[in-house]
């Protein structure tokens, strides 16, 4: 595990100073004084809407996923479990720090059959939602006939189709669950780990396919919460004089945003995350030292404010920063 710290340690600090290299530092800090930092007030308020949205959503994933009507944790463990989680997805290479949530929904009391079901459940709702963002791209902004291009790579069609294959295959395996979990699980047995594993597992799909009441209602969670973080794009725009603002140029930056760093996720998405940005920034005429400044403005007020949330449940949890990095243990029972 030390190894494997120091490894990412390293690469991040690397992309890092490649990141800023390309950066005009005098010309950053005079973008910056310029700067109204009150806006960033509203993108802490509107950072911490979406991730309350989450965690409420979270716990009705938990929850439905064994028949149940009300969470079966607080808000503020659910909150916790997020927190922690989404600091690891910024700092373990490859997203692999999403494989850490189930494990702190599982020491929460969750079985992990069911905390695995939320947690696939959530990112088929985000990437179906991610979908519709990029399909109404360009209803809000004019694209050239080529798409965004960093490198070589469309990275709105790349969006497009990772996103719709996500989703898509997420509903077909959603189906077969539900449609042939019980002849696998008597096929395992029923009273093995596999076996009531996957149980609780089928039980979150099957419980949404039963009340599409409840599917409704994760729905418009999962559109308040991306609202949310699209209204926080749209206060850090408000703070740079000179850039575009309002619900296109924010649609349009955090959509970006969101593709190249599933496409291409550097620990702490750093370079994608500002290439991104810039790419975005410049489909409205912005570039230069402008865009870039902005670019590393708003990843560094992003970040700053996952770890700082992400750090202060760490340390409530008991956990340290090896655990981020550390492989998940077995779960101790069959759930």
């Amino acid at each position: 595990m030390t190894l494997r710290l120091v490894a990412v340690t390293v690469l991040t600090a690397l992309i890092l100073i490649a990141t800023l290299a390309g950066l005009d530092l005098s010309a950053a800090r005079e973008v910056l004084a310029q700067a109204e930092l009150r806006w960033f007030l509203g993108l802490i308020l509107a950072f911490t809407g979406s991730h309350s949205f989450r965690s409420v959503r979270l716990g009705r994933l938990c929850a439905a996923s064994s028949g149940e009507t009300t969470a079966p944790l607080s808000f503020l463990q659910l909150l916790s479990v997020n927190a922690v989680g989404f600091l690891a997805i910024n700092v373990v290479p490859l997203r692999l720090g999403e494989l850490l949530r189930p494990y702190l929904l599982q020491r929460a009391g969750v079985p992990l059959g069911r905390a695995m079901a939320a947690i696939v459940v959530e990112r088929v709702l985000d990437m179906a939602m991610l979908l519709v963002l990029l399909l109404g791209l360009g209803w809000v902004v004019e694209l050239p006939r080529e798409g965004i291009l960093i490198g070589t790579v469309d990275v709105v069609a790349a969006g497009q189709r990772l996103a719709g294959a996500t989703t898509l295959l997420g509903v077909l395996a959603g189906a077969a669950l539900v449609g042939f979990g019980p002849a696998v699980e008597a096929r395992l047995g029923a009273g093995s780990r596999a076996g009531e594993f996957l149980r609780r597992f089928r039980d979150g799909w099957a419980r949404l396919v039963a009340d599409p009441v409840e599917a409704l209602r994760l729905m418009a969670l999962t559109a308040v919460t991306w609202a949310c973080t699209v209204t926080a794009v749209g206060f850090a725009l408000a703070a740079f004089p000179g850039v575009p603002t309002g619900i296109g140029p924010a649609w349009t930056y955090w959509t970006v945003v969101i593709s190249v760093t599933l496409v291409t996720p550097t620990p702490g998405f750093l370079g994608a995350y500002e290439a991104a940005g810039v790419a975005a920034l410049w489909l409205y005429g912005v570039g230069g030292s402008l865009a870039r400044t902005v670019a590393v403005a708003f990843h560094v007020a992003q970040f700053g404010y996952v770890f700082a949330l992400g750090w202060f449940f760490l340390v409530r949890e008991g956990l340290g920063w090896g655990d981020l990095f550390r492989r998940p243990p077995a779960p101790s029972s069959g759930g």
